[in-house]
């Protein structure tokens, strides 16, 4: 998952991923990402283009130098409550 300081440093000019592989970089970018039993596509769209999530998103990845592109929605992740 070093896409994110090679982009960073500018080793490679743009990355495509999930935000969630570097929540201990930028924890707050996961949600902006599929979140278990969270909103569904729609829901997320509704707040990232109309509820003010787009510009926190571009706030989030600022403090690092890099801009952030939606390329896709893939809906809610599947999640469950496990014991084992």
């Amino acid at each position: 998952f070093g896409v994110f300081d090679a982009v960073k440093e500018g080793s490679i000019q743009m990355m495509y991923s999930a935000s969630y592989y570097w929540a201990g970089k930028v924890p707050a970018t996961q949600f902006t990402c599929s979140v278990p039993f969270g909103m569904n596509a729609q829901q997320v769209n509704a707040w990232f283009y109309h509820g003010g999530g787009h510009e926190l998103w571009h706030e989030f990845y600022a403090k690092h130098g890099l801009i952030a592109f939606v390329a896709g929605n893939t809906g809610t992740q599947m999640g469950g409550w496990y014991r084992k």
